[in-house]
């Protein structure tokens, strides 16, 4: 008699539980998915960040060869940096001397991030390929090499959207930011 009086018990105590936990569940469903995911969107902060910076970086200096990853940065910035930046790549002198380098990849940045004026200082190093003839055509020495370049990144925020992007990217000189 006990025994049937327990497993009564335990299997109502079972439901409520199953019942409890369902209801749980329609909550969080209903709520959008429940907390925030584990991938952030580094663009829609108060501050521009650090790693939207990065993020960046990586996207801009990792390209097959000059060109290629337009696509890949062009989210992280306003349409006339954009277009501006692509005229930059277009321009025959630059075109001359960077048509027999390939394999462009982002290595390192050291990032300074403005207080006031959502203006960033950046050191990059990414490493490429370059070639004495045209690699598309035939085989030639290939010379790998680091290099570096300091840009100042001005941000704005998009007003529809919260997004921070880039509304000037320009090359300047100087001497290495210290994190």
């Amino acid at each position: 008699m006990v025994n049937k009086k327990f497993i009564k018990r335990f299997i109502a105590s079972l439901l409520v539980l199953i019942v409890f936990l369902v209801g749980i569940f329609f909550l969080v469903l209903s709520n959008g998915g429940g907390g925030k995911s584990d991938k952030q969107d580094n663009t829609k902060t108060e501050t521009v960040t650090k790693p939207l910076v990065i993020d960046f970086l990586k996207s801009y200096f990792t390209k097959k060869k000059p060109g290629s990853n337009r696509s890949d940065y062009k989210k992280y910035m306003t349409d006339s940096a954009y277009n501006y930046q692509v005229m930059l790549e277009e321009e025959p002198m630059l075109k001359y001397r960077t048509q027999n380098m390939r394999n462009f990849k982002y290595k390192s940045s050291k990032v300074y991030l403005g207080q006031d004026d959502n203006v960033v200082f950046v050191t990059v190093k990414y490493s490429s390929d370059a070639y004495q003839k045209d690699p598309d055509v035939s085989s030639s020495n290939k010379i790998s090499s680091v290099n570096e370049n300091s840009l100042k990144l001005t941000y704005i925020q998009d007003k529809n959207t919260g997004k921070w992007l880039i509304d000037e990217c320009e090359l300047v000189s100087l001497d290495p930011v210290e994190d």
